[in-house]
């Protein structure tokens, strides 16, 4: 199967591309992460596959609507 037509094939079934579908989990696994307390931001962001704290963050708020330092404590 090609690259093109396992995108559309997934695009379709799920309702969402592929790299939307790893970034949604990626992020559901973030707030699972902050609201068990057990770990820091920093943490959190190398556990969901992020090498990079700053844009962790920003797609955390783009995502959620709030900082995930704000996230945690909530």
């Amino acid at each position: 199967m090609s690259t093109a037509s396992f995108r559309k094939q997934f695009t379709q079934a799920m309702g969402v591309s592929p790299m939307r579908y790893v970034l949604i989990r990626r992020m559901e696994y973030a707030k699972q992460l902050l609201q068990e307390g057990g770990c820091t931001v920093g943490q959190a962001a190398e556990q969901c596959g992020f090498a990079n704290i700053y844009y962790f963050s920003n797609v955390f708020k783009s995502h959620t609507g709030v900082a995930p330092s704000q996230y945690e404590v909530t």
